[in-house]
């Protein structure tokens, strides 16, 4: 479903959370043995997955759903906040990686790591801003969105988070529905209209 079809059929784009569901069925063939989480939890090494939604669930995790997603807020910021690519030169096939002290947490998401889930004006500074694990946020710049043709995704590029500035982060599809109510379509250019203005939603690949 493109972002033509969140802008022009509101009920139909609601159904786009449906996509997890399928996406859950394919991390599910990428779970190891037991063995393998048993030995590397002696090395202090632990393997986790990020869903399209934005929930963190230690990989081996089966069903995966709200209940059994890591909800601790204190420990949500932890994790994101030491999020960084993975550059040690091992288990390349999980890109990112989360160190705490001597433990090292690697990785795998279903699209990106981190997922915007929120949209909200901070009451205190009266700015706008996309909202990810507990209550990390990065200032929402509406010229900065981008929509993925071949994955009809939509993303916002991740600027203030030290170690993952310059990567895209998915725009979680509730929320890009929320969004597509602002859409202008101008042949094959979409537009956002937000606070009065339009801006040009960038094609990416």
């Amino acid at each position: 479903m493109g972002l033509r079809a969140l802008s022009g059929d509101a009920e139909q784009a609601r159904n786009a959370d449906a996509e997890p569901r399928y996406a859950e069925e394919l991390q599910k063939a990428q779970i190891k043995e037991p063995e393998f989480y048993d030995r590397l939890a002696e090395e202090r090494k632990y393997f986790y997955h990020v869903d399209l939604l934005g929930r963190l669930y230690l990989e081996d995790m089966l069903p995966k759903n709200i209940a059994t997603s890591l909800k601790s807020p204190k420990f949500l910021n932890f994790f994101f906040t030491r999020l960084r690519p993975n550059e040690l030169g091992e288990f390349e096939e999980y890109p990112f990686v989360s160190p705490c002290g001597k433990e090292m947490n690697y990785i795998r998401p279903a699209d990106t790591p981190i997922v915007f889930d929120k949209l909200e004006k901070d009451e205190k500074d009266g700015k706008e801003y996309l909202y990810y694990a507990a209550d990390m946020k990065e200032p929402f710049d509406p010229s900065l969105l981008e929509w993925a043709a071949d994955t009809d995704r939509l993303y916002y590029p991740v600027r203030n988070h030290k170690r993952m500035k310059g990567h895209r982060a998915l725009v979680r599809s509730h929320l890009a529905v929320q969004l597509s109510q602002n859409f202008v379509l101008d042949g094959d250019d979409i537009y956002l209209d937000w606070n009065g203005d339009q801006h040009l939603i960038k094609l990416v690949h």
